[in-house]
């Protein structure tokens, strides 16, 4: 599982070694900046070690594959049902006591599915319902932020987790008492963005997803009898192209795909910029003292902390990237995060600049055919939170060294587990 990282020279054609470092290795998820800086300047498309994908690490080869969709697919191998962590054995378990594996909707496929599931999820987020989320927001963060104890306090545990859980649970129909849950049930569902992992713990994660499904279904047959203004009622109701009902399994994917999503991202971006707030002082005064720049300050830990690090593509037929040349059906992860901080696109890229000229080129919510529907979501959730934080809270600093806030064990998002603070509320 060691294999070296290799990028093939253009001119030579000839393989060249650049290390055994790779994303499978925790200590190198902690900080992988250097990592993929070294990437940039000497294998900007390689096989990363102890895996089976390419890794794409600047911006210009990374669009140019997220904005190819007749080379490239965002459908899984043939046969399998994820593009890491694959094992039949756990598809079995969860067919068994769930509901089967999430079948293609607005995430996993392509042309023509794609199009007409992604109709039916901007439509439930056209404008008008995200300007309707707006109050909702703002009430649940003055909420949060007024129940913060005086001292110390984990900002993950007590708001950042909770606040886009509430906000989803809201709109999709969740009753919010059951928000623990689903945090410990989108970890589990997570399992494909994590690093290769043992037999028995993919099997942990299918026996909870099949937790979630039941209750899933068991919310869709409530709707069935007594609709609701939420999501699921929603669902219910849509046609697939303006055709069809959409299938039982169909919603219940849907419904995994925007819990999952939905969460886990907003929730890591919010936790990444106050890291960096809380390790900056006079950027905190800064943001603080101008309000007009928290919008910059999102956009920039959105590229410099990107909680999303890469998303995967399967190469549809032979191509050729960057000088190197990939077999059809080889599996390709596009490092976001890695785009992110391209030097050739952002200059100074390690530096969170808010006065940077192309401050919204970033690629962290994806690009081209598959960028993230619920971005303008996420951005809203950040600014009120952000707004609200800073005007209610003078001073805020760690209360442990920077090396010892722990983030969580994935290899396609980054957040932490836990936020420790000290916060001076403004008087």
């Amino acid at each position: 599982m060691d294999t070296p990282i290799t990028s093939r020279d253009k001119a030579s054609d000839e393989t060249a070694q650049t290390g055994s470092a790779s994303l499978v290795d925790p200590q190198v998820r902690r900080c992988p900046f250097s990592f993929y800086d070294d990437l940039r300047h000497r294998a900007p498309v390689a096989i990363m070690p102890g895996t089976d994908f390419y890794f794409i690490a600047n911006y210009e080869l990374a669009m140019s594959v997220l904005l190819n969709t007749e080379d490239y697919s965002n459908a899984f191998p043939a046969g399998e049902t994820s593009f890491v962590n694959y094992l039949p054995e756990a598809d079995e378990l969860l067919a068994e006591k769930g509901y089967g594996r999430r079948v293609p909707t607005v995430v996993f496929s392509d042309a023509p599915l794609h199009p007409k599931f992604r109709k039916i999820v901007t439509e439930a987020l056209r404008p008008s319902v995200v300007r309707g989320m707006e109050p909702k927001i703002r009430s649940v963060i003055a909420d949060l932020l007024a129940a913060i104890p005086d001292g110390e306090c984990d900002l993950v545990k007590a708001v950042l987790v909770p606040l886009p859980m509430y906000v989803l649970a809201d709109w999709i129909g969740v009753e919010r008492e059951d928000y623990p849950k689903f945090k410990k049930w989108s970890l589990a569902a997570n399992y494909t963005l994590q690093p290769p992992q043992p037999r028995e713990v993919l099997l942990g994660y299918a026996e909870t997803i099949a937790e979630m499904q039941h209750y899933l279904v068991a919310m869709m047959e409530k709707r069935r009898k007594e609709p609701r203004d939420d999501l699921v009622s929603e669902l219910l109701e849509v046609k697939l192209g303006g055709e069809r009902p959409l299938t039982d399994k169909e919603i219940l994917s849907l419904l995994e795909t925007l819990l999952v999503a939905g969460n886990e991202t907003t929730t890591n971006a919010m936790g990444n910029g106050l890291f960096l707030l809380a390790k900056d002082p006079a950027l905190y005064a800064s943001v603080r003292s101008d309000p007009a720049k928290v919008m910059n300050f999102i956009e920039e830990v959105l590229r410099i902390e990107s909680s999303v690090t890469g998303v995967f593509r399967r190469a549809k037929v032979d191509v050729e990237v960057g000088g190197v040349k990939i077999p059809a059906g080889s599996k390709i992860l596009v490092g976001i995060a890695s785009a992110n901080r391209d030097e050739q696109k952002f200059p100074h890229a390690g530096d969170l600049d808010l006065d940077r000229s192309n401050i919204r080129r970033h690629v962290a919510f994806g690009g081209g055919f598959h960028t993230c529907i619920g971005n303008q979501v996420a951005r809203l959730e950040m600014q009120a939170f952000f707004e609200a934080f800073t005007k209610e809270f003078e001073t805020v600093e760690l209360t442990v060294p920077e090396a010892e806030v722990p983030y969580l064990d994935l290899m396609g998002l980054r957040g932490l587990q836990k936020l420790p603070l000290r916060l001076t509320r403004a008087r």
